[in-house]
């Protein structure tokens, strides 16, 4: 009995992993002045998600994105103040990570002078930063509120915003993000193979 138990559970393991490989994204997202999003891999940007040139409005999108995939955001500054602001959420909207210094954003600088967020500059830079190692962590930006971000994003409070270490105004930044399913859904993942188990154990 214990070995089929054992059978069924790793069965049921595969199963609600594959079930893990997709992963419910929602973002509210604003760039000074002008981005556009992708979701992608580790090599390049395939899906447009949007964006806007004009830092006080907002992006909104909710889909799916792969497991370990990437959101990639290409923002061109055109003056005084830098910034990609907003927040993410990785469990269709149950909770929300504030974009800001320490939540796992990296970026990679172009320059000044880059005319477009388009799909195909994106992939270009996410290749030159590949090729050079050149993803670092993002630092904070200096736009603040009514001056570069929005007055809230989707009712939420505005609580900061990330710009390049290596950039500056008239620079052209791309933004990654890793996405993974939020940590409390691998918790419930665990727990429900334990309660399985206990289940299989009492038949």
């Amino acid at each position: 009995m214990k070995n089929r138990t054992m059978g069924v559970l790793a069965v049921w393991m595969c199963t609600a992993g594959a079930a893990q490989a997709q992963v419910n994204v929602q973002g509210f997202l604003s760039g000074d002045n002008e981005f556009n999003a992708y979701a992608g891999s580790a090599t390049d940007a395939t899906t447009p998600l949007g964006g806007q040139n004009n830092w006080a409005a907002v992006l909104t999108f909710n889909t799916v994105f792969a497991s370990g995939g990437y959101l990639y955001v290409t923002v061109r500054d055109y003056g005084d103040v830098v910034a990609l602001g907003g927040y993410i959420s990785t469990n269709g909207g149950a909770t929300h990570d504030a974009i800001v210094p320490g939540m796992g954003w990296e970026s990679y600088n172009a320059g000044p002078d880059l005319l477009s967020t388009d799909q195909g500059t994106t992939n270009t830079l996410i290749a030159a930063a590949n090729a050079a190692n050149g993803w670092v962590a993002a630092t904070a930006g200096t736009a603040v509120v009514g001056f570069g971000l929005p007055q809230d994003y989707n009712g939420m409070p505005v609580l900061g915003c990330i710009w390049d270490p290596r950039g500056g105004v008239n620079d052209t930044v791309i933004f990654r993000y890793q996405i993974v399913p939020a940590p409390h859904s691998a918790a419930l993942l665990v727990a429900g193979a334990i309660a399985f188990t206990r289940r299989r154990r009492m038949v």
